[in-house]
């Protein structure tokens, strides 16, 4: 007995993850099945979400297979996908992206490349914008062909801890409030208001430049130059370089100048040894060991208990302490003591000293000195290490020598100078008494300096 096959139907499929729907419309569906509404009733069973543009499709579909009756399998749904959310970023104003840092020195006009210049720091002033920061986005969800919800993923946090050193304007914009030197690493951002360089001041440096502090754990190499507006320590040797600091300077281990490296300090300087160098310190110097060869004024005191002073010309506006003046050999030596102060013409010679008139030099003639002033009378250290000397009255600053002072060296106090011929073993102390120099040999009674043997008034020098 034949059996009379079913009418085939219309039919909806789904793809597996929703994201389309497909409908299927075999030959010889009757005009019933592939009705509008039957499509609709279909797609509706296989949860498809009938929004205008599905129905619109289901009826241009139904239109077509009634018009020619040739089967159909045609998508009539796509999901909508989800836009994901922007990850967090920093946008680097001109000249603050870290990474500039290893481009190294760029070239000059004519293309040559100066690699003393090397940029290995990123300098910020306060006030000064760094960077825009443009926070994560939390993306758009998207839906599938059943209305579900396909969720976006959230765009990454910056992942960036900003110190206080910096903050956030109302537009993202990210303002130094600190001068000093960005710092970007280990998931920190911020400006440390002290620049350290862990190595040396070489190549891989270049010169440095900085407003704020500056602290060099190894050396400075010849020819690099360090500026700083602060304070400058130098754990290292320095070569022959060029510093310059407005505050003060440490460098306990010393400067080997050459006759090329210079010192431009505005504060004290506390310094392990000095060997040919050239400049000035605006205020004390400290020195653990020897000056040799150098052309230094000092704007303070001079403060060398155990150093020694040989060759070349140092300037002191103040006191002057120092274990030795001069050497063995005879190099010729040059101590000048506020050699800009004025001579109390008024003051008796005292006897013993010679009448020569003296040339006085005028203020602000001393090279690379600092400005001259008179400073406060002070009375003598009757304690000071190694030294036992009588209390004695004086004006202006002295010099307490207290193991030698060479032959040929030169000493000069105010406008009164005199070369010391032979040694003169210490501790002794030597000031400037009216227009006389005066010295004390231990706890002896003060005389006249030019009174000692081998001892002969030098022109002011």
């Amino acid at each position: 007995m034949h059996v009379k096959s079913a009418h085939p139907l219309p039919n909806v499929v789904l793809a597996d993850d929703r994201s389309s729907a497909r409908i299927v419309l075999p030959a010889d569906l009757d005009a019933e099945a592939a009705s509008e509404l039957s499509l609709r009733a279909v797609a509706r069973e296989k949860g498809l979400e009938l929004t205008k543009a599905v129905c619109e499709r289901i009826s241009a579909v139904s239109a077509r297979y009634l018009a020619d009756r040739k089967p159909i399998s045609e998508e009539i749904a796509r999901a909508t996908p989800p836009e994901d959310g922007s990850d967090a970023r920093i946008e680097w104003m001109h000249g603050f992206d870290p990474k500039s840092v290893d481009d190294g020195p760029e070239p000059g006009e004519d293309g040559s490349v100066d690699f003393y210049d090397r940029k290995s720091f990123i300098s910020v002033a306060a006030g000064e914008r760094v960077a825009t920061i443009h926070a994560a986005t939390e993306g758009t969800d998207g839906r599938d062909v059943c209305g579900g919800t396909i969720a976006a993923t959230p765009g990454k946090r910056l992942g960036v801890v900003i110190d206080g050193s910096l903050e956030l304007d109302g537009n993202g914009g990210l303002i130094a409030q600190i001068d000093g030197v960005l710092k970007f690493g280990a998931g920190t951002l911020r400006i440390d208001p002290v620049l350290e360089i862990a190595g040396t001041v070489d190549f891989s440096t270049g010169h440095i430049d900085f407003e704020g502090d500056v602290l060099i754990q190894n050396d400075i190499r010849d020819r690099f130059r360090v500026r700083s507006r602060d304070n400058v320590v130098i754990e290292g040797l320095i070569d022959a370089s060029h510093i310059e600091c407005g505050g003060n300077l440490r460098a306990r281990r010393g400067v080997a100048g050459r006759d090329e490296g210079t010192l431009d300090v505005g504060g004290d300087a506390e310094i392990g040894y000095i060997d040919k160098v050239r400049g000035r310190i605006g205020g004390s110097l400290q020195v653990s060991g020897q000056i040799m060869h150098s052309d230094l004024a000092v704007g303070g005191e001079l403060n060398s208990p155990s150093g020694r002073l040989i060759g070349g010309r140092l300037h002191v506006m103040g006191n002057v302490e120092i274990g030795e003046l001069g050497s063995r050999v005879d190099t010729p030596t040059v101590l000048l003591v506020n050699p800009s102060a004025p001579v109390d013409d008024e003051a008796e010679d005292t006897p013993g000293s010679a009448t020569t008139p003296q040339k006085t030099e005028a203020a602000g003639q001393s090279p690379s000195g600092p400005t001259p002033g008179q400073p406060d009378a002070e009375e003598p250290d009757a304690d000071a290490p190694g030294l036992e000397l009588a209390a004695v009255a004086e004006s202006g600053p002295h010099i307490e020598v207290h193991r030698v002072i060479h032959a040929r060296v030169t000493i000069q106090i105010g406008g009164q100078a005199v070369t010391i011929g032979q040694e003169i073993r210490g501790p002794v102390r030597i000031w400037l008494e009216g227009k006389t120099l005066m010295h004390q040999l231990g706890k002896e009674e003060p005389t006249p300096l030019l009174q000692s043997r081998g001892v002969q008034r030098s022109l002011a020098a």
